[in-house]
């Protein structure tokens, strides 16, 4: 969890999103370790507590997420 938020802080602080969708393998199993990701994230991001929450939560199709994005936008290119 804790190098998974650090990737996820070091992301926001080039992008500055205001949410972060967690799909595709990585969701699988994402109650073991989303509570310490989400703490890592509001540490190592700049601005560390004094900078609004970014919300970081589970895509809704988990890990076919990725199968039906990519199926969708390819109906779109037809």
């Amino acid at each position: 969890g804790g190098w998974l938020g650090l990737g996820i802080a070091n992301l926001l602080n080039v992008l500055d999103s205001e949410v972060v969708v967690i799909g595709g393998g990585v969701s699988v199993d994402a109650e073991l370790y989303l509570d310490e990701a989400r703490r890592t994230v509001r540490d190592a991001s700049l601005g560390g507590r004094r900078r609004p929450r970014v919300p970081v939560v589970v895509a809704r199709l988990g890990e076919r997420a990725g199968a039906i994005g990519a199926a969708l936008l390819a109906g779109l290119r037809t």
